[in-house]
């Protein structure tokens, strides 16, 4: 997918009982730029699947907003596409590509897609299918891990959406793969099969910001 947009950033107030988390009553739009942060962070609110964004900078962490966050990809995030086919995905070999490791890199933003927030017992089988619904931005986006050589991709923009990846009570350590500098809004939802009564439950979409490169 190979849309241009520009991110308008809203602030608004954030409301929420997350028990054992604090939640800011105003957010302010905040750039988190390195470290690990749980970007995905998926709770059980009052009967509702809910997305947010877990801010690991502070201690306490915050619960924010989404619409109040941007993440940042760092200029040096940049790498190059490995001449090996099982990274194609990517690109051309040698072709540039920023590409937030699966494995911490303490300059460079470590997000994660977490499920564990959710109670246990709460979804059938304790798990929960997370959709990557829409990308806009100027390039390709991709989340993929690798273990012992193989590449496992969970989404990728260019090859069709919407993309679902199914998880346990978990985080999931990835890497995130942007193919060009520029701005993409990130839209993901989160759906699970309730265990007391089978209904089926999903979140509303939620849109993430990146901005990859330098800020303007």
């Amino acid at each position: 997918m190979r849309l241009r947009t520009r991110i308008t950033l809203l602030c608004c107030t954030v409301i929420a009982a997350v028990s054992g988390l604090t939640v800011p009553a105003q957010a302010a739009p905040v750039v988190l730029a390195q470290g690990y942060h749980d970007a995905i962070d998926v709770q059980y609110n009052g009967g509702r699947l809910e997305l947010w964004v877990l801010d690991n900078s502070v201690s306490p962490p915050l619960v924010r907003d989404p619409a109040n966050v941007v993440f940042q990809v760092k200029p040096s995030a940049q790498a190059a596409v490995p001449n090996r086919p099982e990274f194609a995905f990517l690109g051309s070999p040698g072709a540039p590509v920023w590409i937030l490791p699966q494995t911490e890199n303490q300059d460079l933003l470590w997000p994660t897609i977490t499920t564990w927030h959710v109670p246990a017992g709460v979804f059938r089988n304790d798990q929960l299918t997370v959709r990557l619904l829409n990308v806009q931005g100027p390039n390709g986006f991709s989340m993929f891990t690798t273990r012992l050589g193989s590449v496992s991709v969970h989404y990728d923009s260019e090859d069709g959406l919407p993309d679902s990846l199914t998880l346990g009570l978990t985080r999931l350590h990835a890497a995130w793969a942007f193919e060009a500098t520029g701005t993409y809004t990130l839209t993901f939802e989160v759906a699970g099969t309730r265990a007391s009564d089978g209904a089926l439950l999903f979140s509303n979409p939620v849109q993430y910001h990146f901005v990859v490169g330098g800020l303007s």
